[in-house]
């Protein structure tokens, strides 16, 4: 039959290239072509004809014609396929028809950059209200800004909780305050008022200052 015929010449071939040569006679497939592929990242995508590669890296035949396609990871854009010489031969959704084999391919990443707003929320830096806005890489550390000032108001922090490192996406996190209070005894009763830093106590005739923040 045909199939053991196939079977016959495989099993009969010495060589990869010979095995190839069989299947491609008996399937009347195209020239092969010798490709060796990387994904060039851990957590890249590789497939052949819409199939996973588990490796992320091939060696090996592939017949005419073939769609590789390289995912990208979290973080990352798909600059586009290289060969061993770091010529750029094709992007995504490119026809490549190479004209030797065998040929071997890289797959090259751009890191994505991504903005992070700091938002002062009533406050300001040096008297400016506006928000700061950076710009930083996927996955390098976020640096907070120094802590802004807002009269009448202690800062306590930034919402969202900051990440330590970029993550993928922009973010906005937004200064957080509480009041401060002022507390005026007068014959031991205490009165309060809003919108002042500083409180006086009259002790034994001394007046002693200080600054009171409600929890």
């Amino acid at each position: 039959s045909k199939a053991q015929q196939l079977y016959n010449n495989i099993a009969n071939a010495d060589k990869r290239n010979s095995r190839i040569q069989s299947v491609q006679s008996f399937f009347k497939l195209p020239k092969a072509l010798n490709v060796k592929m990387q994904a060039n990242h851990q957590e890249a995508r590789l497939l052949i004809g819409g199939q996973e590669v588990p490796t992320r890296q091939f060696d090996g035949a592939l017949f005419a014609p073939a769609v590789i396609t390289a995912q990208a990871p979290l973080g990352y854009t798909f600059e586009g396929w290289y060969d061993s010489e770091e010529n750029k031969v094709g992007d995504a959704g490119a026809t490549y028809d190479p004209a030797t084999s065998p040929i071997t391919l890289h797959a090259q990443w751009t890191i994505k950059s991504y903005t992070v707003t700091w938002n002062p929320n009533g406050g300001n830096w040096g008297g400016s209200t506006a928000s700061i806005v950076e710009t930083y890489e996927y996955g390098a550390t976020i640096v907070q800004p120094a802590a802004p000032q807002r009269d009448g108001y202690r800062f306590t922090g930034w919402s969202p909780a900051v990440s330590s490192t970029m993550p993928a996406g922009n973010k906005t996190y937004t200064a957080q305050w509480k009041q401060n209070y002022t507390i005026t005894f007068h014959d031991g009763e205490a009165e309060v008022f809003r919108h002042y830093s500083n409180f006086f106590v009259q002790e034994d005739g001394c007046a002693t200052q200080g600054v009171l923040s409600l929890l």
